[in-house]
């Protein structure tokens, strides 16, 4: 029942963003006539929505592993990883060289990550076990990304695609844990690479390095919509390791809406 409410608190944001895209895209189309893509324009894109990063790799693998494994010594204990949600925002430009076809680059702002969720936790202290009821580890790291990209614009503009490289530059690191033991809540929260992990051991493959300041990846967007206002997106895609000295790379799922101005 727990693991079902953490799903519906990650993915409350999206069924949001579905409902508010529905609601202005009726607007849109009543005021808004479907404009074509023209050759020569430049378009300008703000889009906005849930970023979903899925973390892989072979620390990902050995955190697993570690938790089989802890799961065998200690038949009540629990543990998952789950992807990190968050909101994304950006603005985009391109030019369209063609009538079908654009180059363009841009910024976003997408914080990136993964969570660890345990209960019935045993971990060795200095002369007596301790043992958390539950304990939470939320690992951040928000970035600014620089996509370029081809786009190419179907059915008279109302499908688009774009993919290329993205070049991911990490603004900040943040690590926060809450552990609850008898009805008290310990909170720690620090930087990676800057503080120390004090509730847990077990996991030597958690990272508390810093991140990676440049870390490439690569991306392809479907946008549904009017090409001249209210589009819908939906971004898979794939980077490489986040963090320094760790095998962390990510899967990337974004959905969101954006508007285009044409000029």
């Amino acid at each position: 029942m727990s693991q079902f409410k953490s799903w519906v608190t990650q993915f409350s944001p999206l069924i949001f963003i579905l409902l508010l895209y529905s609601n202005l895209s009726a607007q849109d189309k009543k005021s808004r006539v479907q404009k074509d893509p023209e050759k020569g324009a430049i378009n300008i894109e703000v889009t906005a929505g849930l970023n979903i990063t899925t973390p892989v790799g072979v620390s990902v693998n050995n955190i697993n592993a570690a938790i089989e494994n802890r799961s065998k010594i200690y038949p009540d204990y629990e543990a998952n990883l789950y992807p990190k949600t968050a909101a994304y925002v950006g603005v985009l430009f391109d030019y369209q060289f063609h009538e079908i076809a654009a180059i363009g680059s841009g910024l976003m702002y997408t914080p990136k990550g993964f969570w660890l969720f345990e209960d019935n936790v045993t971990e060795p202290g200095l002369t007596n076990p301790i043992f958390y009821e539950r304990r939470k580890t939320f690992i951040t790291v928000d970035y600014f990304d620089i996509p370029l990209y081809i786009k190419t614009y179907f059915k008279n503009g109302l499908i688009s695609l774009r993919f290329g490289p993205v070049i991911s530059m990490a603004l900040l690191s943040k690590v926060r844990i809450e552990a609850q033991s008898n009805g008290q809540h310990e909170k720690d929260k620090y930087r990676l690479g800057e503080g120390s992990n004090s509730f847990i051991h077990q996991y030597s493959d958690l990272p508390n390095s810093i991140p990676k300041f440049i870390v490439p990846g690569f991306e392809a967007v479907l946008n549904i919509g009017n090409t001249g206002g209210l589009q819908g997106s939906l971004v898979i895609g794939f980077s490489g390791s986040l963090i320094e000295a760790v095998d962390i790379k990510s899967i990337i799922a974004r959905l969101g809406i954006s508007y285009t101005i044409t000029k």
